[in-house]
């Protein structure tokens, strides 16, 4: 039976200290292993968790891309994490890199340029013979 005046409230249900052994020291190792251990599991499940993340945003963006016809490196660009989020970003991607022909339908040849030589007058010239004379006269 214990001694009404030694009785410590807190101590109350817990077992009685041995002499020589702080008390609770095995408890004590015993607590702080389950800790970490539950720290490690909660870890362990939480990177798991981001690589199930990952997993299912890179299968999402694979399967936009197939969709949408784009090479690999083009659903590098893709952002978003739904599957509307990344369908918008590769529609916004394939407007954006069009190629010309089909940006605009008035560029469709290149502009034909009209070069005169400087030394020329805008006048061409009708008889070479006369033309020819000319240079020599001015030997």
């Amino acid at each position: 039976m214990t001694d009404p005046e030694n009785t410590n409230p807190e101590q109350e249900g817990k077992p009685e200290q041995q002499e020589g052994k702080p008390e609770g020291d095995g408890a004590a190792k015993a607590l702080k292993a389950e800790r970490d251990a539950r720290a490690r599991a909660e870890r362990e499940a939480r990177e798991a968790r981001q690589r199930a993340d990952e997993l299912e945003r890179a299968e999402r963006v694979r399967a936009v891309a197939a969709e949408r016809n784009l090479s690999d490196q083009q659903a590098g660009f893709l952002t978003g994490d739904t599957e509307e989020e990344l369908a918008a970003s590769a529609d916004a991607l394939t407007e954006a890199f069009k190629p010309a022909e089909e940006a605009s339908e008035s560029r469709r040849t290149r502009p034909k340029e009209r070069l005169k030589p400087g030394a020329v007058s805008s006048a061409e010239p009708q008889d070479l013979g006369a033309v020819a004379d000319d240079v020599l006269k001015r030997w």
